[in-house]
Order: C-alpha cells, then sequence, then structure tokens
C-alpha cells in the first residue's frame, strides 16, 4: 500500500511529501474541481479508464500507474485506477 493518495477532505491530492497540489476531484458528482472554484466535467468515464475531454474526445490512458488497479466493491479488479474504499493506492506488489 502507498498512501495516502488522496485527501478528499479536501479534494486535493495529498503528495508524499506532505504538500498539496490541486486541482484534484469532487467524486460526489465525478467532476474536475478547479481551484478557481469552478466545475469541468465529467472528469473520468471509469467504464474506461478514460480521461474524458470537455470536447467530448477521449485521452488514454488517463493515468498511467503501471502498477496500480481499480479494487470493484465486489473485489473484481480494474485497472490502472485506486482503491477508494480506502483512499490508498493498492500496488500490485
Amino acid at each position: 500500500m502507498k498512501g495516502p493518495a488522496f485527501d478528499f477532505r479536501y479534494d486535493y491530492l495529498v503528495l508524499t511529501d506532505g504538500n498539496m497540489k490541486g486541482p484534484a476531484f469532487d467524486f460526489r458528482y465525478d467532476y474536475l474541481v478547479l481551484t478557481d472554484g469552478n466545475m469541468k466535467g465529467p472528469a473520468f468515464d471509469f467504464r474506461y479508464d478514460y480521461l474524458v475531454l470537455t470536447d467530448g474526445t477521449m485521452k488514454e490512458p488517463a493515468f498511467d500507474f503501471r502498477y496500480d488497479y481499480l479494487v470493484l466493491t465486489d473485489g473484481n479488479m480494474k485497472g490502472p485506477a485506486f482503491d477508494f474504499r480506502y483512499d490508498y493506492l493498492v500496488l500490485t506488489d
């Protein structure tokens, strides 16, 4: 495990050196919350793990974590992404 990946209290990426980097995500709506308070969305389409751009085009891969996978609530793995149950990156090792 490597974490925290995100601090969802603030929707900011918490870096391993303890600094904050934003914008990140507001997963209540799956919209990107920009630091100026505006919304840009949809941020991600997790059916495909693709970044959906506002012009409707797709950019892939959305993240290249190489080792990280989304752990679904049914226990299956879909990758690459995050295990949001714990707000941790789940590494394959």
